[in-house]
């Protein structure tokens, strides 16, 4: 059984995962009986076949906690399946696959289920045993400052973090962590899970993400007027992204520049009154263009024609935007927290978040070095191409073999 929830809400980096874990999972031919957990009104298939829970909120949610008894009243009665056909609670018995030495049941209870898959953190109380849980990071722990600049909203978080996460790793049979950076921090804040923990990396979409993709400029002509050179920034609209520090070091490497503009688009934000104040100042949004948000190929044609994309968070668990501009080719400055040094390598350029002077110095560079430029160009697509969607559903599946045993 895997939630699947955040797949079925906005685009978010837990629900691109959890949609490429199960297109793959699906691709291989592994013969997995699956049950998804899907919020209602889902649309889109996501494992042909599976057999499809409804529950509200999305995987990282506060419903998630209490919807274990909706799983069990409704597992076994469900109408619905993943691949959009119907069938009654008493036909779905002869519906069953063969999944002879697969990890999962042939009945398809949640309590016959030999893994229950939480993509992202949180676990329902009575959820089907044994758990695999995937930890994205530990910052609402050990650094909740970097997720909310709001002081009533952090306090209530960090708490309720706290508490569902430490749940949820003392009952995992097994943890994923989606780098080794994060890895670490299990190991810091729950040393007794150390033995639980295996690394397994996001992947990237080569066929989306690619080198040789042509979105026409035409795309952002109502964003990003022609003939200025444009930086980007993509991503949620947290501290911990660091979009002050960026903006900052950009209006004081490029900002007295005409031909140059800074675009930032954000998928939501929260209560952040030092950037708000920021954006808000006249010479600021002279420079700064702001989308609150951009349909897939309206996005991918603003990687396609930036300049560079700017990267530089203060931590990630993963930092998966910038491994896919460096798949297109576009080049990439990032910091040095550790998962983006682990991720990137040699791909992109790094310089310190808290270092103004180091990302003024990295964008001068990146703006009249053209064989820096070239370099990122040509070494950012070698090190996205050894990430990969199926090695990560591969690395996903032996994680549950492992569980099941």
């Amino acid at each position: 059984m895997i939630d699947a929830r955040s797949a079925d809400s906005s685009p978010s980096g837990i629900g691109n995962y959890t949609a490429h874990l199960l297109s793959e999972l699906a691709a291989m031919g592994a013969e997995l009986d699956i049950t998804l957990v899907r919020r209602r009104g889902w649309t889109k298939p996501l494992a042909p076949n599976a057999r499809v829970v409804l529950a509200p909120g999305d995987t990282k949610s506060a419903w998630t906690p209490a919807i274990g008894p909706l799983l069990r009243l409704h597992a076994a009665h469900t109408s619905q399946s993943d691949g959009r056909y119907t069938t009654s609670a008493s036909s779905s018995q002869s519906n069953r696959r063969d999944a002879a030495g697969a990890p999962f049941s042939q009945d398809s209870s949640p309590n016959a289920a030999r893994v229950y898959h939480s993509p992202a953190d949180l676990v329902p109380f009575g959820a089907p045993r044994p758990w695999v849980v995937t930890l994205h990071d530990l910052m609402w722990i050990e650094a909740p400052e970097l997720c909310s600049a709001h002081a009533p909203e952090r306090r209530v978080n960090a708490l309720w973090y706290r508490l569902h996460i430490e749940r949820a790793v003392r009952g995992a049979r097994r943890l994923i962590a989606i780098s080794q950076a994060t890895a670490d921090a299990i190991r810091r804040v729950f040393p007794s899970a150390a033995d639980k923990v295996r690394v397994v990396h996001h992947g990237v979409d080569h066929e989306r993400f690619s080198a040789l993709g042509g979105e026409p400029r035409e795309l952002i002509d109502a964003w990003v007027p022609r003939g200025v050179r444009y930086w980007l920034i993509v991503g949620q609209g947290s501290p911990y992204k660091n979009h002050a520090g960026m903006i900052r070091a950009y209006l004081d490497a490029l900002g007295e520049r005409a031909d140059q503009r800074l675009v930032l688009v954000r998928r939501f934000s929260r209560v952040d009154k030092e950037l708000s104040e920021l954006l808000a100042r006249p010479e600021v949004a002279r420079r700064v263009i702001q989308i609150p948000a951009a349909p897939g190929e309206v996005l991918l044609a603003l990687y396609r024609h930036a300049h560079a994309v700017l990267f530089a968070s203060h931590e990630e668990g993963f930092g998966l935007p910038a491994l896919e501009a460096m798949a297109m080719g576009v080049p990439v400055l990032t910091s040095t927290a550790p998962a983006l040094v682990e991720v990137t390598q040699g791909g992109a350029l790094h310089a310190p978040s808290r270092d103004h002077a180091a990302l003024v110095d990295a964008l001068r560079a990146m703006d009249s070095d053209d064989d820096l430029i070239q370099r990122l160009r040509q070494r950012g697509p070698e090190r996205a191409r050894q990430f990969s969607w199926r090695r990560t559903a591969e690395q996903t599946l032996a994680v549950y073999r492992e569980a099941s045993d």
